[in-house]
């Protein structure tokens, strides 16, 4: 449905998005992850119609799109953006912000797209308050409303949940994919944090210094990595020595605390609490690897006795 076809934005030799080509479905979510400074927010102002690019092109439903250069209002129509900063309508109330894209809709239909968007991403008890009157996490469920409302095809999303907390977060990320699979609206979302990454995606886009440099489906960019760039966004890495040319790495959640004596035996140095599990940093001949465990028998013990999950070792 939407098909970018080496599009590209340079702000010196550099520094900025080099030619970059993917498509995206009707009702597919890509997330988009790297680092600061890798080029997201500049691709999703490229998409949105805000920047002009230096090169490349951008089709919709097999539509070429017109150069933001050429146009009235910089946007597409059909290509909604929910910006860090919401750009709400100040002196409007919250119900007037999410209808004022169907502003032209008969009265009938404004009221049931309002009442659908505002159950689903609880709005109810918010309708006749002002942007400056609702915290940022509502401001930040008001804006996708908005961009919502008029049932665009792809939808950009750029930190949408940074504001809430994360019950609210849960059920925002629950609503929005709801509401994508209901109206086949298309989800390209920018984000810095990996779980959501994994959570939410159908396939994952991972840009370094302006470029494209792996697009998997969440699985395979967590367990085939295809460098220790993109492996270290989704966590921690423990790396192997030998006489292989060939970098190597293993996850924590892939060391097993063995019950019986193994070669590889480490000590204790810190433990953490983290909720599902014990991190826990093991001295291993010099080096210091991370270990996850869920059993609390481990944290008192003075030598812990290590397998590797050789199945799940990544090779770079």
């Amino acid at each position: 449905m939407l098909s970018v076809q080496n599009i590209s934005k340079l702000y010196t030799s550099s520094i900025g998005l080099f030619p970059i080509s993917f498509d995206i479905s009707p009702a597919q979510c890509i997330v988009i992850a790297g680092e600061s400074g890798s080029g997201k927010t500049t691709l999703l102002q490229l998409l949105a119609g805000k920047l002009t690019s230096d090169a490349g092109k951008i089709f919709l439903h097999q539509q070429l799109l017109p150069s933001p250069a050429t146009l009235l209002i910089r946007e597409y129509k059909e290509i909604a953006c929910v910006p860090q900063d919401f750009k709400l309508l100040p002196n409007h109330k919250v119900w007037e912000n999410i209808m004022y894209p169907i502003r032209n809709w008969t009265k009938k239909a404004q009221e049931k797209k309002l009442n659908i968007l505002a159950e689903t991403l609880d709005l109810k008890d918010l309708l006749q308050r002002y942007p400056r009157e609702i915290s940022g996490g509502q401001q930040q469920r008001t804006a996708i409303a908005k961009a919502l409302a008029n049932e665009p095809a792809v939808l950009l999303l750029d930190e949408p949940f940074n504001q809430a907390d994360m019950p609210t977060k849960i059920k925002l990320q629950h609503a929005i994919l709801e509401l994508k699979n209901e109206i086949e609206t298309s989800l390209i979302i920018v984000t810095h944090h990996p779980q959501e990454a994994l959570h939410l995606a159908d396939e994952i886009m991972i840009l370094k210094n302006g470029n494209l440099i792996q697009k998997a489906t969440p699985t395979e960019i967590y367990e085939k990595p295809i460098d220790i760039y993109t492996a270290e966004l989704f966590g921690k890495i423990n790396y192997l020595t030998d006489n292989s040319p060939q970098k190597k790495g293993i996850r924590p959640e892939n060391i097993i605390i063995s019950d019986i004596p193994t070669n590889l035996i480490g000590k204790i140095k810190k433990k953490y609490y983290a909720g599902s599990h014990f991190q826990l940093l093991v001295e291993i001949n010099d080096e210091i690897w991370e270990v996850w465990t869920n059993n609390m028998a481990h944290l008192h013990q003075k030598e812990l006795f290590l397998t590797i999950d050789t199945e799940k070792i990544l090779h770079f």
